[in-house]
């Protein structure tokens, strides 16, 4: 049965970092085995992604908020 649930799992979490209400995950998207970066604000509820290729996945990871105005991302509310 596990293994059944586990072909089933699209998304990975591969790492993951919260500091002062700041939430950063690193996700693997099996299906199309894409790489992002995920930041959420939880004092805000204001998010955003950024793609990320294998060999800048970690540079993006530490430092989104770098990769996030040259990735033209607009953050956007949970509600």
């Amino acid at each position: 049965m596990a293994a059944a649930l586990d072909n089933q799992v699209l998304f990975q979490e591969l790492d993951f970092r919260e500091n002062d209400g700041i939430e950063v995950s690193l996700v693997w998207t099996r299906g199309t085995d894409r790489l992002s970066v995920h930041v959420c604000d939880v004092r805000t509820n204001e998010t955003f992604e950024i793609p990320a290729s294998a060999a800048r996945a970690r540079e993006v990871f530490d430092h989104p908020y770098a990769y996030a105005p040259a990735s033209g991302l607009v953050a956007t509310g949970l509600q």
